[in-house]
């Protein structure tokens, strides 16, 4: 579930689904083993893969005038250093998105998709919750680059494991330990 930057949704959307599990998990019900990791990608939106970045705008099937667009934003983009006050000489990037465009959160968030998507077609459980037609089950919660995954298991581990290291491989952006 993505919180961040969607109408209606805000970080105390997800703060109330970390309560909420918690409250399961004081009570002794099924979430008595739930375990939540909030992750921290590290350097975020300075890593992610700028050509994982416009496949995923690809394939999420955006006009080509905004395909194009998002590819001649990220393409020949320059940077410079500040060290110790001095300015480095004029450096090309070769991964990130632009921190200066007012698109940078909203295309990591659509970024990051790929890894929801991953985690809702794993056979992770997640932690249950009650919902008025039964129950659901929490899995990823999201704000902006900030990321809770909820394990009901320690298979749950062993699955989110696995699918953050693929994600890893192929978007560019890396868990701190």
């Amino acid at each position: 579930m993505q919180t961040g930057f969607d109408p209606g949704m805000s970080i105390h959307t997800a703060i109330d689904m970390l309560l909420v599990a918690q409250q399961i998990h004081q009570d002794g019900d099924a979430g008595a083993k739930a375990v939540c990791f909030l992750l921290d990608f590290a350097k975020a939106y300075n890593s992610l893969d700028c050509c994982f970045l416009l496949a995923v705008v690809e394939l999420c099937g955006f006009h080509d005038v905004f395909t194009n667009a998002v590819a001649a934003l990220h393409r020949g983009a320059t940077g410079v250093f500040l060290v110790n006050g001095i300015a480095s000489s004029r450096t090309f990037s070769t991964c990130g998105i632009l921190l200066c465009s007012p698109l940078t959160m909203l295309l990591f968030i659509l970024a990051l998709n790929v890894l929801f998507y991953m985690i809702d077609q794993s056979p992770a459980r997640g932690v249950r919750l009650p919902a008025e037609n039964g129950e659901v089950h929490l899995r990823i919660c999201d704000y902006a680059d900030d990321t809770s995954l909820y394990l009901g298991d320690k298979a749950d581990a062993k699955t989110y494991r696995g699918i953050l290291g693929r994600f890893s491989a192929v978007a560019g952006l890396k868990v701190n330990a």
